[in-house]
């Protein structure tokens, strides 16, 4: 028995697909089976500039006709992972002493605020671990992000308005780059690699070292043309040739080593930009290709890395989001409402069968009878007559069967109040995995994980002071440290079921 397949049927997780917004377009992918599906549509000019919100009205109005390819019923809750342009979004690497490990959300948050290049009081900031440095003994390598949070705000309003979930938020540099580690044909995790992603809003340098995305440059083309309304190929040569520099030179004095490999996506340019950069630097230059989707242009490469986030579970995501905290949190709404609506309509179809079986048999008793009773009215002969008992009898056995059936469904035990106490006294520190009860006389078993220790202790004492448990008993043994928090197990015996 497959035990994910069954609880994805209990509670599924939502498709997730990718949205990238930029200045002129929006693009929606989501993976879907062995394919991909789809949607795309042009902006009027105006409405998103410079990776800001213009017109909001406009804006809603382009996010509900992009819904209504996406699904046809304008209800539905489509989720997604936003992909906004690199314009207005700060990276940055920082490192942290191994000691932090202990502390690592607190150090890391106190780091983010003092590196942070706009005022931290008004911006959306996030981390992730991207490895470990030798410097002076080992240090853990972050990646740090951050963008304004009337940004943030502007899309979130505009994107719920339409009738989109936003689950996460980030930047073209985390979706290319994830693509290319998971599904660059020419891609090997031992290497670095530069991706350079010749886009609508400027050029993107993004280094990739051992399968993690590491660093972004972000050149914007009024930095190129400054005043002009278009470059010579000189010019934008140099620009090439003097960004790679520098991002080579930052390599160099933060890891060490030289990078030998770049790949780039364009929609246009691949000869010149090869000839450009092979020209130039003794570098293994390659156009970016997938090992799967091949018939993908590379204009839809950042939404369908952000879609292959959505592809992962909710519970492992630790990657870098800029979407705010009650964004996250609609998101888990929207799954509880989905997963109640899955039960209420499991309880009714099962409701309604067992109303149709009753009505069936109630039906048969009933003809059985009138059948049996004809038969009695006309009969005269014994041999019919010792039949007709025969099947009487039966009819009562049946109907004995039906009774003891309702009876013990009448007694059966409704197991929803202890359910909903016990995930009360979790509350939202605690995430069960398992709940086991084998019988009212034998210790109930609680499987789960808890963000740190002392929130499953706290757990255990919640119930030993409940007057339905006792023999509550949490071993320090089971408390199994992990990525995620501390894994648990814990035992209690049910008094009683009176809640």
């Amino acid at each position: 028995m497959d035990i994910k397949r069954i609880l994805n049927v209990l509670n599924p997780q939502p498709a997730i697909g990718g949205l990238k917004i930029s200045d002129l377009h929006m693009r929606y992918v989501r993976v879907k089976g062995g394919g991909l599906a789809t949607a795309f549509l042009k902006l009027a000019p105006g409405i998103i500039k410079e990776g800001k919100v213009k017109d909001r009205e406009g804006f809603i109005n382009a996010l509900k006709e992009l819904h209504s390819q996406i699904s046809k019923k304008p209800k539905e809750k489509v989720s997604v992972i936003i992909t906004l342009p690199d314009d207005n979004v700060y990276i940055q690497v920082f490192g942290l002493p191994q000691v932090a490990g202990s502390n690592l959300e607190e150090a890391a948050h106190l780091n983010l605020q003092m590196i942070s290049p706009i005022d931290f009081n008004n911006a959306y900031s996030d981390w992730q671990l991207i490895g470990e440095k030798v410097v002076d003994g080992n240090q853990l390598e972050v990646l740090g992000a951050f963008i304004q949070k009337e940004i943030i705000d502007d899309f979130e309003y505009c994107l719920k308005k339409s009738g989109f979930v936003v689950v996460a938020i980030e930047c073209p540099a985390f979706s290319l780059s994830r693509l290319a580690i998971e599904e660059g044909a020419n891609v090997e995790n031992k290497d670095a690699y530069i991706l350079l992603q010749i886009g609508t809003n400027g050029l993107g340098f993004n280094v990739i070292r051992r399968g993690n995305f590491c660093f972004n440059h972000f050149v914007p083309w009024q930095s190129v043309y400054g005043e002009k309304k278009e470059t010579s190929l000189a010019d934008f040569k140099n620009i090439i040739i003097n960004e790679i520099q520098r991002v080579l030179k930052f390599y160099e004095n933060h890891w060490g080593g030289q990078i030998n490999n770049l790949l780039f996506v364009s929609p246009r340019l691949n000869q010149e930009v090869s000839q450009i950069i092979s020209g130039n630097f003794p570098m293994q230059v390659q156009i970016m290709a997938l090992k799967r989707f091949r018939e993908l242009e590379p204009v839809w490469f950042s939404a369908l890395g952000s879609a292959l986030r959505g592809l992962i579970p909710r519970s492992k995501d630790t990657i870098i989001s800029l979407a705010s905290v009650g964004t996250e949190k609609e998101f888990y709404q929207q799954r509880i409402l989905s997963f109640a609506r899955i039960w209420r309509n499991i309880v009714i179809a099962a409701m309604c069968f067992i109303f149709v079986i009753f009505l069936a048999a109630d039906v048969f008793i009933i003809r059985t009878i009138y059948s049996l009773n004809q038969q009695l009215a006309g009969s005269v002969r014994q041999p019919e007559v010792v039949e007709l008992n025969n099947l009487k009898e039966e009819a009562q056995i049946f109907n004995n069967k039906v009774a003891l059936a309702l009876a013990a469904n009448r007694e059966k035990i409704n197991w929803a109040p202890f359910l909903e106490k016990i995930k009360n006294l979790a509350g939202n520190d605690i995430v069960f995995q398992r709940v086991f009860v084998q019988s009212l006389d034998a210790p109930a078993l609680i499987s789960g994980r808890a963000i740190n220790e002392e929130a499953a202790l706290n757990f255990e004492k919640s119930l030993s002071g409940q007057p339905q448990f006792e023999n509550v008993d949490l071993p320090l043994a089971s408390l199994i440290p992990t990525s995620g928090g501390v894994n648990f197990s814990l035992s209690f015996k049910i008094k009683n079921l009176q809640f």
